[in-house]
């Protein structure tokens, strides 16, 4: 019983912080453009909260790139190679269940 109230206790608390972590998100702004300069498939900016994306990058590659990308905005203190990583396996999982840029 006591183990119960505890975890219900828990549940609570974690949805409170997971309210007020969702009222102060702020959606992204996604921008397509040619990054050859900065040789990068794609980059994040802290300030701005702005993904950009190489339109010339190959699929699998721009899905990485854009998992990698919302990742930095998504958790800011993550250590890159965490990002590298999480974003590489979780595009390939998204990959192999068929999911795909659909053009618009």
């Amino acid at each position: 019983m006591c183990r119960l109230n505890r975890l219900s206790r828990n549940v609570s608390n974690s949805s409170d912080t997971q309210s007020s972590t969702m009222k102060k998100y702020r959606k992204p702004s996604i921008v397509h453009r040619k990054l050859g300069r900065e040789g990068a498939w794609g980059q994040y900016d802290f300030n701005t909260q702005t993904i950009q994306l190489d339109p010339r990058t190959p699929p699998l590659m721009a899905m990485d790139t854009l998992v990698h990308e919302a990742l930095h905005h998504l958790l800011p203190d993550m250590a890159e190679g965490t990002v590298e990583v999480t974003a590489t396996r979780l595009a390939h999982i998204l990959w192999g269940q068929n999911y795909r840029k659909v053009s618009q």
